[in-house]
């Protein structure tokens, strides 16, 4: 059995990534903010995590990171998928499953904000402190023609 942090780092890309082959994850309500029928929320920002998915699929690495740092910022992102199109992530999963659901467009792309920033911080991590950043390069010395006297 695979464990959750090689789960992580190499399984949790969404099955089948071409975009038309993934589905949103079920409205339950089924009804916009009115009761009426209509589109979620959730399903505005579908294109989005499914381009996302995509990249990962193209672009794979990022994954290749701490499989921990990735977990919170992809259960974000993936939860508006259909679970049926994670493949091998149950610890991505269990996470969605535990995350709030809201049908807000507001809290959703605010997620997705939230993953992103997140997945930079894992992807291109800050220095912890000024001994760790490199020394600034000396600035080279001015070249120009001599002066005639």
């Amino acid at each position: 059995e695979m464990a959750p942090a090689d789960a992580a780092a190499g399984e949790m890309a969404p099955a089948d990534t071409a975009a038309g082959e993934m589905a949103p994850a079920d409205d339950e309500s089924g009804s916009d903010e009115n009761g009426e029928g209509g589109s979620s929320a959730r399903d505005a920002v579908y294109p989005w995590v499914a381009g996302f998915a995509l990249a990962m699929d193209v672009c794979p690495g990022l994954m290749a990171r701490n499989a921990d740092l990735l977990n919170e910022p992809l259960a974000l992102l993936y939860r508006h998928l259909d679970p049926d199109d994670l493949e091998d992530a149950q610890a991505l999963l269990d996470i969605i499953a535990a995350l709030p659901v809201s049908d807000d467009l507001s809290d959703n792309v605010e997620d997705l904000v939230r993953a992103t920033l997140l997945l930079a911080d894992v992807g291109r991590p800050l220095p912890r402190s000024a001994s760790d950043r490199p020394a600034p390069r000396p600035k080279p010395a001015a070249r120009g023609r001599p002066r005639r006297h």
